[in-house]
């Protein structure tokens, strides 16, 4: 596999995209602009690393890669036809149908879910432990708040009346709300806690084990766009499982894209292995399951619970519609 495109993605608050480049001109592949919501490459590893060693060249994909802030930023680019395919939470998926949006997710990226609940490691145990404390979440509609609320709803807790929310912003930011003691835990995407870990905070991960859980980012697009391209997000389904297969056997090929397009997290070499190691860990399939698929079994509870903290009608959304499976047989040939 040879080198075709290496891109350098930045994040600036005062646009609404930053984009970077896929292939020259002259080419016979397909020209797909995936939309990601946020710029660690680390944390997408299969991706940066399928650019650079021209996995997603092989299945006959030009892809370009647009980076925004956050899943609302991701399905603005896609309603509004600014991107083709994006990775956005499942939450916010559900928001989006339920305002009218023609959005569905085709893979399930991360089979054991986006984001983590870490508490200082001084004694807690489980999420009982969080009643009565204030947990911290980087934005108040990102998919971590929503992963919060379900997750400690299960626990038979409720937001303002079991425990405090506190918006304190990304990894960096809860490191100093920790150290402030102005946060007892964290909702943290997968990269987040490796970063708070990595800066030396002793914490212990409270989150319940993935089982059926496994609802993280996912690739998404327009339903239009899948019917009309269907061929084409399947190869890119597939040159993304493929680059993960690829970069699982060879640590030192994600360091290396990673270190053409965001140079500044592999600086430190444990660190980037312990952001990379975190990611890894939420994208492989739990047990036996396929590439890219949900478990039935936890769908109608994630969707009940989601429409419950969205003050949604019961059934204002359906499985079929958020979750479109159609396309795995081809994505895992």
């Amino acid at each position: 596999m040879k080198t075709l495109t290496r891109c350098v993605a930045a994040v600036a608050l005062t646009l609404p995209l930053a984009a970077c480049g896929g292939g020259g001109a002259e080419s016979d592949a397909t020209p797909v602009t995936l939309v990601v919501p946020g710029p660690s490459c680390l944390n997408l590893y299969p991706l940066r690393t399928g650019i650079a060693e021209g996995i997603f060249e092989d299945v006959g994909i030009d892809l370009t890669v647009q980076v925004v802030q956050g899943s609302p930023g991701v399905l603005q680019a896609l309603v509004s036809g600014k991107g083709d395919i994006g990775l956005p939470a499942p939450q916010p998926v559900v928001a989006a149908q339920a305002n009218g949006a023609d959005v569905s997710l085709f893979a399930n990226v991360y089979a054991r879910g986006s984001f983590r609940i870490i508490a200082l490691d001084s004694g807690a145990g489980d999420l009982d432990d969080l009643r009565g404390k204030v947990i911290g979440v980087e934005a108040s509609d990102g998919g971590e708040t929503a992963y919060l609320h379900a997750t400690m709803a299960g626990a038979g807790m409720t937001a303002g009346k079991d425990y405090e929310v506190k918006v304190v912003g990304d990894g960096g930011s809860a490191v100093a709300g920790f150290e402030r003691s102005d946060i007892d835990a964290y909702a943290a995407s997968n990269g987040a806690a490796a970063t708070i870990r990595a800066a030396g905070v002793d914490t212990v991960d409270l989150s319940p084990p993935p089982s059926d859980s496994g609802f993280g980012n996912g690739l998404a697009a327009k339903n239009s766009w899948l019917d009309e391209n269907r061929d084409t997000a399947e190869a890119v389904g597939r040159a993304f499982r493929q680059a993960a297969a690829y970069a699982s056997d060879d640590v030192d090929a994600v360091l290396d894209a990673c270190r053409e397009t965001s140079p500044q997290e592999v600086e430190d070499r444990a660190y980037a292995e312990a952001l990379l190691a975190a990611a890894a860990e939420s994208m492989t399939p739990i047990d036996d399951d396929a590439w890219g698929s949900w478990r039935e079994s936890g769908i109608t509870t994630f969707l009940a619970e989601t429409e419950r903290q969205l003050g949604l009608a019961p059934g204002t959304v359906t499985p079929d519609g958020v979750f479109r499976t159609d396309l795995l047989e081809a994505i895992n040939r």
